[in-house]
């Protein structure tokens, strides 16, 4: 039975979240490869791994960088009544647990991590807006 909302059509990754968290992954490759920044998509720090949806080969303090893209459910029913604000506050959880994920795994192959949240409808989160400044 589908929920009253359709939460779960947009949350579930088969109906459309991949689809934006895989645009934001292309999106932020073209803007790499147009400022010769080197970067690969979809690498792991060590074997079975998929730490980074993108790998900045280099880029902080000469390290390889992972970044690891989430989409948070901008319509969860904890974000009603709808508001902006409510979006945004859950942003950098959203990004704290993805550290909380992968960073000790990057830190042990010696990779810096970047956890880069972003709403449903593409409002960035604080280190998905750094990352986004640093690359343009």
């Amino acid at each position: 039975m589908a929920d009253s909302f359709g939460d779960h059509f947009v949350y579930c990754g088969k109906n459309g979240i991949s689809e934006r968290h895989n645009g934001l992954r292309e999106e932020i490759i073209s803007v790499c490869v147009k400022a010769a920044i080197p970067v690969e998509r979809e690498q792991g720090c060590f074997q079975r791994t998929r730490d980074a949806d993108l790998l900045l080969k280099g880029w902080c303090k000469g390290l390889n960088t992972a970044v690891d893209i989430t989409v948070v459910h901008s319509m969860a029913p904890s974000r009603w009544p709808l508001h902006l604000d409510k979006c945004a506050r859950c942003l950098p959880e959203a990004e704290a647990s993805k550290a909380r994920e992968a960073e000790a795994r990057c830190a042990q192959a010696r990779w810096g991590y970047i956890g880069a949240a972003f709403t449903a409808w593409g409002m960035p989160g604080p280190q998905a807006s750094t990352l986004l400044s640093e690359l343009t």
